[in-house]
């Protein structure tokens, strides 16, 4: 999108239009670029053109909530302009983005001479409380939720394993003593059916226990991809689809168990994407952002692509598209750990192209614990602001 085309200008007399444009400067920012801070200056009033900018609010606790999420053809920054105040809030670029800013020295003359860019800064606000209040009410709803599904998950998965553990006992009993093919083959179905049912017991209780506190430790990337390797040894055996793993000697600060479950979500879902392509190919690589402060991990495939109406629902829990089994609970428990981490995740998908998820994650954590399931609420509002841009 160019400057001139930004819907903050449709409804301005020209006059004030041309005026603001000339006077405007445009920027390309990386991913994690803070572009102000709290409590900083107002310089004034930015326009996106692409990427999505994410504003955040720091807590007492010293962890950040996010509040809302920039897109192009939209405002931030307004509230410092009219109330004449520092920033009440911090602007990060989440993507590769490309703003706009009108200096606050020109805006406020327009201001004062007439009301037109008034009507349009108040739509602005207007829009942004809108949509601030709808994700207050949706992070009330899925705290409730998840207290809802904690209790019931912890009764539910207590008297779930005994039965289970009984049931593969008995089934490989049968089988010692009916060694025919077809008993066996009842066998095995059973067994597998089994594992299918102790997987999906896991994954709920993974995700009903999100919200207990991430501690972190030194953990070196590499090493902790060839632990991945030798817990799936398996699916690097089997060759198709091929697994590439390109992570360089890294340290940063995280959970171990928390991050190989990442791995094993995401990287598991692209192998069962790519089940029916010939010469599937899953690539996962990490480096070390432009700035030094974070490692990039990108995990990507050559499969068919997400499609856009699946993407803006991709991070909501219980939610499944093309699955035969599952709980529709991967991407969200991945996502949950990954926001406990202070990282961010991005999924970029065409049918051309393929899939990649990039996760974002600091070297260096600023608390020693941080809460997961508060931060499980923000990823689960963030991933509807973000995907709704596909």
């Amino acid at each position: 999108m160019d400057l001139a085309e930004h819907p903050f200008f449709v409804n301005l007399p020209e006059k004030d239009r041309n005026s603001l444009i000339s006077v405007a400067s445009v920027h390309r920012v990386p991913p994690e670029t803070v572009i102000f801070d709290e409590g900083s200056s107002c310089d004034g009033l930015y326009l996106v053109l692409d990427g999505t900018v994410a504003i955040s609010r720091r807590q007492p606790d010293g962890t950040r909530r996010f509040v809302n999420y920039a897109k192009p053809g939209v405002c931030f920054g307004e509230m410092a302009i009219i109330m004449g105040r520092t920033r009440s809030a911090r602007a990060t670029a989440i993507s590769d983005c490309v703003y706009g800013v009108i200096p606050v020295g020109a805006i406020r003359p327009v201001i004062e001479s007439g009301s037109s860019i008034l009507v349009a800064l108040v739509r602005i606000i207007a829009g942004h409380l809108t949509t601030t209040t709808d994700n207050y009410i949706r992070d009330i709803a899925q705290q409730e939720n998840l207290a809802m599904l904690g209790t019931l998950v912890n009764s539910v998965l207590h008297d779930f394993k005994n039965p289970l553990m009984l049931v593969t006992l008995n089934s490989q009993l049968i089988a010692q003593e009916h060694p025919d093919p077809r008993t066996q083959v009842l066998c095995r179905t059973i067994e597998a059916q089994v594992e299918r049912m102790s997987a999906m017991s896991m994954e709920i209780g993974e995700f009903s226990k999100s919200g207990e506190r991430t501690v972190f430790s030194k953990v070196n990337l590499q090493e902790l991809a060839k632990t991945f390797h030798f817990l799936n040894a398996a699916l690097f055996e089997q060759g198709t689809p091929s697994i590439e793993i390109d992570i360089p000697p890294i340290e940063l600060e995280a959970e171990p168990k928390k991050l190989l479950r990442v791995l094993q979500n995401i990287i598991g879902n692209a192998v069962e994407a790519l089940s029916s392509t010939p010469a599937g190919k899953v690539t996962i690589k990490g480096s070390l952002s432009p700035e030094g402060q974070s490692v990039l991990l990108s995990i990507s495939d050559n499969g068919p692509g997400i499609p856009p109406a699946v993407q803006k629902r991709l991070w909501e829990p219980f939610f499944t598209h093309g699955k035969a089994g599952g709980t529709g609970l991967g991407l969200s428990i991945a996502k949950a750990f990954i926001d406990a981490h202070n990282g961010s995740v991005q999924c970029i998908s065409s049918p051309e192209k393929g899939t990649t998820f990039n996760i974002l994650l600091p070297l260096k954590q600023t608390t020693a614990h941080v809460e997961g399931g508060r931060n499980l609420l923000n990823a689960f509002l963030a991933s509807r602001s973000l995907q709704n841009k596909g």
